[in-house]
């Protein structure tokens, strides 16, 4: 069996046609649409060519390849050391400490257009995975920590989960962020 790059209904291999959406298959199997603009990128595109859209649905049934199931040994031995809240970056395992109280921009700096987030993700090839230059913001009260998308291009998932612009969600954890491809897992510290 294999998934209609259009649809994603299971179909027989022998198909010539899909019996879910009804668009032809064959030569164009190798495509999949953009749900952002219905662009066709190829089936192994991680983002669209045309608009910049991440294509979470690509397949549905695998993992991408950013997100990790279990915590890395970096968690691991980052949360015995940190005061604080703070975020793990992946997958190079590279520790951002976040300040007690208030809102903290992520995103990636943009001199031209003068756009300088409070964490520059850049270094983490932030554009590459299509992080937006203003993408998400924590808020920080006492004991609390919430995440709000910034009306991001590529958009923000907590735990897989997308996330509604400009809506605050409480984060718990060792729950997992990702803006755009960029996978980072939240923790409390000590």
């Amino acid at each position: 069996m294999i998934n209609c790059s259009h649809c994603h209904t299971e179909i027989d291999e022998q198909a010539t046609t899909c019996p879910g959406c009804g668009k032809p298959l064959g030569a164009h199997q190798d495509t999949v649409a953009c749900p952002q603009c219905g662009a066709d990128n190829k089936a192994d595109d991680y983002f669209c060519r045309k608009c910049g859209a991440i294509l979470v649905y690509r397949k549905p049934t695998g993992r991408l390849p950013w997100s990790q199931e279990v915590y890395s040994e970096a968690d691991e031995t980052s949360k015995q050391h940190t005061k604080g809240p703070y975020v793990v970056i992946s997958p190079n395992g590279a520790i951002v400490s976040l300040p007690h109280v208030g809102q903290t921009n992520l995103g990636r700096e943009d001199p031209i257009s003068g756009i300088y987030p409070d964490v520059n993700l850049e270094p983490f090839g932030a554009e590459k995975y299509g992080v937006s230059r203003l993408h998400a913001r924590f808020t920080l009260e006492e004991d609390q920590v919430f995440i709000e998308d910034l009306g991001s291009l590529n958009s923000t998932f907590v735990n897989r989960r997308l996330l509604k612009p400009h809506v605050q969600y409480q984060l718990y954890d060792g729950d997992e962020i990702q803006l755009g491809g960029l996978t980072l897992t939240f923790h409390f510290g000590s």
